[in-house]
């Protein structure tokens, strides 16, 4: 698993709540801790964590950065995707929250063809609120 990868599975997840501390605290959060994995395998980010450097890119501002970035490039992956099927949908959906507010959360159906594998596949996608 990439540092890509693992990040796009921290998002989905809900689980990302970047840090900004250091590694050698006791309670860095999920995201230090999972960059802290990764360098177990990636010799470039262990040195880079492992450095005397005061610039590690690992703050709260840097890492949601991050997330904006790879958000972003999935947003491109499921348009380009929909852009290219023959049949699509959007759908919205609205209720209130815990604050009484409305929350409309938009989606996109679309039929993937796969004519190699002789595949068909209906995919939906999350898109936002």
């Amino acid at each position: 698993m990439n540092y890509k990868e693992h990040l796009s599975w921290l998002v989905s997840t809900g689980a990302w709540q970047p840090e900004e501390k250091d590694m050698p605290n006791h309670n860095p959060g999920v995201c230090l801790s999972s960059l802290h994995f990764i360098s177990t395998t990636d010799t470039v980010l262990a040195r880079h964590l492992a450095s005397d450097s005061h610039i590690k890119y690992t703050s709260k501002t840097n890492m949601e950065e991050q997330v904006k970035l790879l958000a972003h490039e999935v947003r491109n992956v499921v348009i380009s995707e929909c852009e290219t099927a023959k049949f699509y949908t959007i759908t919205g959906d609205s209720s209130p929250d815990i604050s009484h507010k409305n929350q409309m959360a938009v989606l996109l159906r679309y039929v993937t063809v796969d004519r190699e594998k002789r595949l068909v596949q209906i995919q939906e996608r999350f898109t936002g609120y």
